[in-house]
């Protein structure tokens, strides 16, 4: 496992649980997974920017380690339930180290009648086979006052002005989606080329043993996919940096974790201009130099 935490695969992580009661039925919690460094002030800032909402005690996981793209599931059971809507693919959690939004929100329902459990289980495990469990919070969130919350009153204009906030909102969640797409594309056709190196080895040595015709046909398709040259950019991601006269970023990609070709490659805009501070015409400059990468022959 360290050699996986070093080569910057696997990240200790921590799992936080936060509720907000939203009525005599109905509250909202907050299950969030984030790197070990960065909890506990993401913890106090999250609290200050959601003041209803309620850290529940004794609720911070010990510490956890968690790949990148590894899915989550969260359960829930005891006096609470998830309301029947509720889609199951909304209860899981896909670990993104870069992304902001490693949480999800689901909505509980009190349930009725007498006896029964007393508190509420929340559950976070794997999302595989073995379905590990990383850690279970427990807590009431019906004992848990209903905070007052100060509505304005709403013009014309506040409603207009709502409406428009919630295009806007539509809108960027779709922009995510094409976003993650184009990040499961990108991270396939790498992929790709590490099937290829791993199963081709270096194209450029001559194979002195003997190749069947298919065997050769086999060979002369894999050299068309990746040539010399983006092998060596791949592996060597000094040599890409030079190419692409990026070098001079060097020292921010791995002040933040990036250190190698293939990581690069998995950078969007939005972790650029959030987590790199680069301005916008960097970041044109480092999308072409990963479009030219991938148009390499």
């Amino acid at each position: 496992m360290e050699v996986l935490v070093l080569a910057n695969r696997m990240y200790p992580c921590k799992l936080l649980t936060f509720v907000d009661r939203l009525s005599e039925k109905h509250v909202q919690v907050w299950c969030e997974v984030i790197k070990k460094e960065d909890y506990k002030a993401h913890a106090e800032s999250h609290l200050e920017e959601n003041p209803n909402q309620k850290k529940i005690i004794n609720s911070v996981s010990d510490d956890i380690f968690i790949e990148e793209q590894q899915r989550l599931r969260v359960d829930v059971s005891g006096n609470s339930s998830i309301e029947n809507w509720t889609r199951k693919t909304s209860l899981l959690i896909t670990f993104i180290p870069a992304a902001d939004g490693n949480h999800i929100t689901p909505i509980l329902s009190k349930r009725l009648g007498m006896g029964g459990c007393s508190y509420t289980a929340i559950t976070y495990q794997t999302d595989s086979q073995s379905k590990r469990i990383l850690n279970t919070v427990n807590f009431d969130p019906w004992i848990i006052p209903i905070p007052r919350r100060n509505y304005p009153r709403r013009s014309m204009t506040n409603v207009i002005e709502e409406r428009e906030e919630t295009r806007e909102l539509i809108e960027e969640r779709r922009a995510d989606m094409r976003e993650i797409e184009e990040l499961r594309k990108t991270e396939e056709r790498i992929k790709n080329i590490e099937r290829i190196i791993q199963t081709f080895g270096d194209l450029t040595t001559p194979r002195l043993t003997e190749n069947t015709e298919e065997q050769i046909s086999q060979d002369v398709q894999a050299q068309h996919l990746i040539s010399e040259t983006k092998q060596d950019l791949y592996d060597n991601f000094d040599a890409f940096l030079e190419k692409y006269e990026i070098a001079n970023l060097r020292e921010i990609f791995f002040d933040n974790g990036i250190t190698s070709t293939r990581r690069f490659m998995l950078l969007k805009d939005n972790h650029m201009e959030t987590d790199l501070n680069l301005n916008l015409g960097t970041r044109i400059e480092l999308k072409d130099s990963q479009r030219r990468f991938l148009n390499l022959e």
